[in-house]
């Protein structure tokens, strides 16, 4: 998910730099200061990082040093790269993977951060850059984190299909809700949190609707135990609920339509218990 925000200078960093430059320049803090207009106290301010030097300051640094605005600011192309990434919460990924800078680098020469009026558009390229490297990654990292539930799942089919599809949808669920809440890698309480809250409620939905998943050794025909979970409003509406997963929406029974859906299905009930009592041959 691309953010709209932009990051900020680290003042602490941005003091450092201010101090590389006097001392390269092989100024003292009073001469450095009278160079750039400013007194001794306050460039001392900007070098101890008790305060951010504002924007006319830096440029009269950045033309008594020859170094860009945007360095005194951010640093290097790889230092700015890692001030972004770790702005949107990846700095566990960059200390597992500190070679991601680097290939992000490369991918996004053409579009990197100079001039800095245009540092928003780069921002959105390196992140998208970054993405492509992250996910597969963060992908395989969600996948080890929840397989422990992952290989119980189909103990609780909720789906027509075998004990693989019953993990592949899980797999599946997991995934999209781990994105939709921003989850990122190392992050892994959040992620086992999603998982384990989802495995429950695959485990709720299988055992208010079991009599409704085919099985081998059920005694009594579907249609039957589909007309008995129909009888009463309470199972009509966790039939329908049911049904509803198949195509990724829910019941709101407080639609103004929900109560004649439900009377339908009530109505369907009947149906298939006459017909079942009408052919209740054991063949049938």
């Amino acid at each position: 998910m691309i953010h709209s925000k932009m990051i900020k200078s680290n003042k602490d960093l941005v003091a450092l730099r201010i101090n590389t430059i006097r001392s390269d320049l092989g100024l003292s803090i009073g001469v450095m200061a009278e160079k750039i207009g400013i007194s001794k106290s306050t460039l001392n301010s900007y070098i101890r990082a008790l305060a951010m030097p504002p924007e006319r300051i830096v440029y009269k640094i950045s033309i008594l040093s020859g170094r860009s605005i945007e360095w005194i600011y951010f640093g290097d192309k790889r230092d700015y790269i890692r001030q972004l990434l770790e702005f949107y919460g990846y700095s566990q990924f960059l200390s597992d993977y500190p070679t991601t800078i680097d290939h992000v680098l490369d991918r996004s020469q053409e579009y990197m951060v100079y001039p800095i009026e245009h540092r928003y558009a780069h921002d959105l390229h390196i992140k998208e850059v970054f993405e492509q490297i992250y996910y597969p990654i963060f992908a395989r990292y969600v996948d080890e984190l929840i397989n422990k539930y992952v290989d119980e799942i189909h103990k609780y089919p909720i789906y027509p299909g075998d004990d693989e599809y019953q993990r592949s949808k899980y797999s599946n669920l997991v995934h999209k809700v781990i994105k939709q809440n921003t989850a990122k890698y190392g992050e892994e309480g959040k992620i086992l949190l999603v998982a384990e809250t989802e495995f429950k409620r695959f485990v709720d939905h299988y055992t208010k609707n079991k009599e409704l998943v085919p099985c081998d050794d059920e005694p009594q025909p579907f249609p039957y135990r589909l007309s008995t979970k129909l009888r009463d409003k309470k199972g009509t509406i966790e039939v329908i609920e049911y049904l509803s997963r198949f195509y990724g929406e829910g019941f709101d029974t407080k639609n103004e339509a929900a109560d004649e859906i439900i009377k339908a299905f009530k109505d369907l009930g009947l149906e298939l218990e006459k017909i079942y009592t009408k052919y209740s041959d054991p063949t049938y």
